[in-house]
């Protein structure tokens, strides 16, 4: 797995990645989040439940590439 990079560095074009930060909240977490270009405002999936204009993940400071799937299962046959 990649490890965490600066926000500035962060793709801006919609991508899906993980984010860091403590948001609304004191203590630290991890958000999946894409940046709106729209609103100029991260975008996580709490914000697609409520509003999809709130920038729930406004402050993230990190963010690191989704990790890769499980393989496909084999059948086994």
């Amino acid at each position: 797995m990649s490890e965490w990079q600066d926000i500035s560095t962060a793709p801006k074009d919609g991508t899906w990645v993980l984010v860091w930060g403590a948001f609304d909240r004191e203590m630290p977490q991890v958000h999946f989040a894409a940046f709106n270009k729209g609103t100029g405002y991260w975008l996580d999936t709490y914000g697609l439940q409520e509003d999809p204009w709130v920038g729930n993940a406004i402050g993230a400071t990190h963010w690191m590439p989704l990790p890769e799937g499980p393989a496909k299962p084999t059948t086994g046959e």
